[in-house]
């Protein structure tokens, strides 16, 4: 079977950029917005902050999940059109980039583990950019906070490949060409 797509499709890195920039633009304001308006204080004399808090992350973890499935279901359908998708069944290894994988894993278990992992990634990204909006005064503030600190960790990304830094991971294609062991 042809396996050339999936060069295309795992080394395809623009989708996760624009992840995390419908991650700033949706939720650098969730809080800026409530102090703007006056609602925080409102908020806050009703004992609800904690559990709106806790609402917003909710709510950040399940658009995270959405923008995770929904790019990759749009670079997978992408792939399919420009080269077609072929041998989904087929063992990791059978591929040239990932010749060298110590995993036996299917390519459709790996798009579950990358959705997964991406998914994880982005919910690490969004608290970030909802504690940016938390101390932020207003909502210019916390968007450029939030592309100051997304711009560092991207940068940190070609000094360190720590597993630490979300956008490490936000593309998982190195988290499976080769074996490597962290220890705690």
């Amino acid at each position: 079977r042809a396996t050339n797509w999936t060069n295309l499709f795992f080394n395809h890195e623009f989708s996760s950029l624009l992840c995390v920039i419908m991650l700033i633009l949706g939720l650098a304001n969730s809080f800026t917005k409530e102090r703007e308006s006056g609602m925080f204080q409102i908020i806050i004399s009703s004992g609800k902050s904690k559990s709106t808090t806790l609402a917003k992350i909710a709510s950040a973890a399940v658009y995270c999940l959405f923008l995770s499935v929904y790019f990759t279901a749009v670079d997978l359908a992408n792939a399919n059109i420009i080269l077609g998708v072929d041998g989904l069944d087929m063992p990791l290894y059978s591929t040239k980039i990932f010749q060298n994988t110590p995993f036996s894993f299917s390519f459709a278990g790996t798009i579950l583990l990358w959705v997964a992992v991406k998914f994880f990634a982005l919910f690490v990204v969004a608290l970030t950019i909802l504690f940016a909006s938390k101390i932020s005064p207003n909502t210019i503030v916390a968007i450029v906070l939030s592309f100051g600190t997304t711009l560092v960790l991207i940068f940190l990304t070609a000094v360190s490949k720590s597993i630490l830094n979300p956008f490490n991971i936000i593309v998982p294609t190195a988290l499976v060409e080769e074996f490597s062991v962290v220890n705690i």
